[in-house]
């Protein structure tokens, strides 16, 4: 048994009455309007369902993804990573298959929950189908954060509208305008502190597993609310999620070659963040990742200095600023990147601006 921070015992009171008609209400709406305007905006800018996976030409998955779509010409360039998780959705059972068509298999495949969850609303191979099972999953993956947020708002003495936050983000617009698995991996992620934080702690592991294999990056969401809340089960939360990362990675390592180029998304200490600003925000460019970066930075500041290390949420806070200090100026700085790697600090942030200071107390 450890002393730390955690939930009051008021809060423990108010969480279980949760306030499941506000907090549903109010993520539905974020949840309608990000989905109505990602709608709006793929219809205006070509109407065509591949551009939500934005393959390119020169892509890894241009050659399956041409096969599906021969009446359409895919743009020049690389594209984005919608078309490697599609590429995956069309057989995910099939791992050897699919690395022809992912630049970086064993990093790739490290992710296989949202592809798996599209393949089942579409398990009869590629096409238009595909790509609207994933929007479905997308929009699905925003009103479960949004539902997560505001219940875990609700646990540490904050208003339910907190709801809405989640796909009011930048974050939420790009996973679902292209295609990734970032704000479902965020979800889940959150769905597990949620449960942690009513003490619901089989549904806290079970969704913290899925979180990891969705994201591996979800996995320090999970290690800060333990940072602030060190308790045996909290610690059990981390641990199983560290093992499904660990094992399955194990699995990839024996059926696939390594990687021909490593992970390349990190640089020196803050070194990214200074390049970001030198080569993309003074010349008012990628001005969405700036805004991102920005103002979930700031927030998090705020609320370390407002609640020091005594509020619930302040673990999350501080091992995602410094995992925001090493990405290289991609990841932190482009508008595809940085409101996809900022969200979690964004949102964790925000619901830790909009809660009060907890109390030390105890838990096994």
């Amino acid at each position: 048994m450890t002393t730390t921070t955690i939930l009051t015992e008021t809060s423990r009171t108010r969480a279980v009455a949760l306030p499941w008609e506000a907090i549903i209400r109010f993520a539905a709406l974020g949840t309608l309007c990000m989905s109505a305007y990602v709608l709006l905006h793929v219809a205006q800018s070509s109407a065509n369902p591949l551009d939500f996976i934005q393959p390119g030409a020169n892509g890894p998955s241009a050659q399956v993804i041409s096969a599906d779509f021969p009446d359409d010409e895919l743009p020049p360039g690389l594209g984005l990573d919608g078309q490697q998780y599609y590429a995956v959705a069309r057989d995910p059972i099939h791992l050897r298959d699919d690395a022809a068509f992912l630049d970086r298999p064993r990093y790739r495949l490290q992710r296989p929950v949202f592809s798996s969850l599209a393949w089942m609303l579409h398990p009869s191979g590629g096409g238009t189908g595909l790509i609207i099972a994933f929007v479905v999953v997308g929009i699905a993956a925003l009103f479960v954060g949004g539902v997560a947020t505001g219940a875990l708002s609700v646990a540490l003495g904050g208003p339910p509208w907190a709801a809405a936050l989640f796909a009011a983000t930048p974050g939420a617009f790009w996973s679902l305008r292209v295609t990734v698995a970032d704000a479902l991996a965020l979800a889940l992620a959150l769905s597990a502190v949620a449960f942690a934080a009513h003490s619901q702690h089989r549904r806290a592991v079970a969704c913290a597993i899925v979180a990891v294999l969705t994201k591996e990056v979800a996995l320090l969401v999970l290690i800060g609310w333990w940072l602030s809340n060190r308790s045996r089960r909290n610690a059990i939360m981390v641990g199983a999620a560290t093992a499904a990362i660990v094992g399955w990675a194990a699995v990839l390592r024996v059926l696939l070659p390594p990687d021909p180029a490593g992970v390349n998304e990190f640089s020196a200490p803050f070194v990214g963040l200074v390049r970001a600003a030198s080569r993309h925000w003074l010349d008012h460019q990628e001005l969405w990742g700036c805004a991102s970066a920005v103002s979930a930075l700031v927030l998090a500041f705020y609320v370390l200095a407002r609640h020091r290390l005594r509020h619930p949420l302040s673990g999350i806070v501080i091992v995602l600023v410094a995992f925001a200090s090493i990405m290289n100026s991609d990841v932190i700085g482009l508008n595809f990147g940085a409101t996809r790697s900022m969200m979690g600090l964004l949102v964790v942030a925000a619901v830790g601006a909009l809660t009060p200071r907890a109390t030390r107390t105890t838990q096994p």
